[in-house]
């Protein structure tokens, strides 16, 4: 007959179930759920689809030695995960199974007397359990996280959107110990509300776009001849007529043949609306990334001096960082709203030691940009998931609140 166990955190005891012929299955309820562990499934890992063709005995080992790695930053030893987890099994019985988790790339052993620690695989399979599991998981965290958020966007105005990513980097930071991250979509995709130039002097001329939500881009420009402001004033007034809601990728279009001005504008004006259209909408304007907290994790040990160098010149990239943009808007995992890039999964940096867990915050139906945390591979990803989507979804709300 099977032996009992005891939950170690509510204390009642249960009964493990026979999975298969004489295979003793090992509930891991170390953070139980109300109804408690089901017969035939994890009790808390969901697994992605690369798992499953491991067992719930793998499963919950796999879960345990990945809680128990995260919270010491020690390999995990069979015996010391059995009385960790309060399984009433033998350490054997996890042995063997942790054993079949490295040889299936779960795990591995740094040293032959150590214990096992998680690899790539293994915190891919974990997190994807997570992330199918946050929906009905999380909703304490998250409750928490909003009331902190709301306290500190109550006192920005509607259009401190440089204030709300500032401030939302911080706060990112301090609750996750890691690196806050907001990340803008591509400028081509936003919406022009009205163009403003003001004269400098000379030829130099600042083109100032206002674009929906509130948002600001300017640039100081040189244009090939000094313009006249009574000219550049019915210039703007009419750009500003015609093209007032359209996407700058809509705008650029337009702008680059110019064929169009021959019809807005004659003479004089014709001249000046070409040098203001190449000085406002043919011109790049940098993506909106700002990050806070980089100490708490250059300068750590979990990365070593490589790694802390290649964490540092990504994020000082503006191009690196409009790469992690797309990867994070088009990496999905099972239609989740968070999504987590693991490791080598993270493009074109070099972080195989870190983690980046994202998601993205809308205008309306449109993909707006990314908030996020940046951290070592070894990250307590059960905090910092639902940290980022209670963010991702506030930032949400403040925009729907300007339409």
């Amino acid at each position: 007959m099977a032996r009992a166990w005891k939950s170690p955190k509510s204390g009642r005891t249960q009964r493990p179930y026979l999975d298969g012929i004489g295979s003793r299955v090992i509930r891991y309820s170390r953070r139980p759920t109300t109804k408690g562990p089901t017969r035939g499934g994890p009790g808390r890992m969901a697994l992605h689809e690369h798992d499953t063709a491991l067992t719930a005995r793998q499963r919950q080992v796999l879960e345990a030695t990945v809680d128990r790695y995260i919270a010491t930053a020690e390999p995990v030893g069979s015996r010391t995960l059995v009385q960790w987890a309060g399984w009433d099994v033998s350490p054997a019985t996890v042995r063997n199974a942790m054993a079949q988790l490295e040889e299936l790339g779960y795990l591995h052993q740094p040293h032959t007397s150590a214990g096992r620690v998680p690899s790539q695989m293994g915190y891919r399979a974990y997190v994807d359990g997570l992330l199918q599991s946050q929906g009905a998981d999380s909703q304490a965290p998250k409750s928490d996280v909003r009331k902190r958020l709301l306290t500190r966007y109550r006192d920005l105005a509607p259009d401190e959107w440089e204030s709300l990513f500032r401030s939302t980097c911080q706060l990112l930071s301090q609750l996750s110990h890691y690196i806050g991250v907001v990340i803008g979509g591509e400028t081509g995709d936003r919406i022009l509300e009205r163009l403003e130039l003001v004269a400098l002097g000379g030829r130099s001329l600042m083109t100032v776009l206002i674009l929906k939500p509130g948002i600001v881009r300017q640039r100081i420009v040189t244009t090939e001849s000094e313009l006249d402001a009574a000219a550049v004033r019915v210039v703007v007034a009419v750009l500003n007529d015609r093209l007032a809601g359209k996407t700058l990728r809509e705008i650029r279009m337009f702008a680059s043949e110019m064929e169009t001005l021959s019809d807005w504008f004659r003479g004089e004006h014709r001249t000046t609306a070409i040098e203001v259209t190449r000085a406002a909408f043919l011109r790049d304007y940098d993506t909106d990334v700002y990050w806070d907290g980089v100490r708490n994790v250059i300068g750590g040990d979990e990365l070593d001096g490589p790694r802390q160098n290649a964490l540092y010149g990504a994020l000082e990239s503006r191009e690196s960082l409009a790469t992690l943009f797309d990867a994070a808007t088009h990496t999905r995992l099972r239609g989740e709203a968070v999504r987590a890039l693991i490791g080598t999964e993270i493009p074109g940096f070099g972080l195989d030691g870190c983690s980046f867990v994202a998601a993205t915050y809308y205008l309306g139906d449109d993909t707006f940009g990314v908030v996020g945390v940046i951290g070592p591979m070894r990250m307590q990803y059960p905090k910092v998931i639902p940290l980022v989507g209670a963010t991702a979804d506030l930032i949400t709300q403040q925009f729907d609140g300007l339409q």
